[in-house]
């Protein structure tokens, strides 16, 4: 099986994944059982636009590493971890 032929049935795979768990973070300790996971940071109820504005100008001060800007949506991040979300 070629790269692309593997990559397509691996993507059709994902397409048909559901999630095992899924619950909204109150409190930074939810995080400190979870290992290994994909998951999707979403502001829920929130201002996407202002958002983004607020986060580009907190990127803009260098005070930690973020991620990429995109442009404004509820789905703020999407991450994978082997090794503990929470770090």
């Amino acid at each position: 099986m070629s790269y692309i032929d593997e990559l397509i049935e691996n993507c059709k795979l994902g397409k048909k994944a559901v999630p095992i768990r899924e619950f909204e973070l109150k409190e930074l300790s939810d995080l400190d059982d979870i290992e290994k996971a994909i998951y999707i940071i979403e502001e829920v109820d929130g201002q996407s636009e202002k958002t983004f504005i607020e986060f580009s100008v907190y990127k803009k001060s260098r005070e930690r590493s973020c991620s990429k800007l995109n442009s404004p949506s509820a789905v703020m991040y999407v991450g994978s971890s082997t090794a503990g979300v929470k770090k």
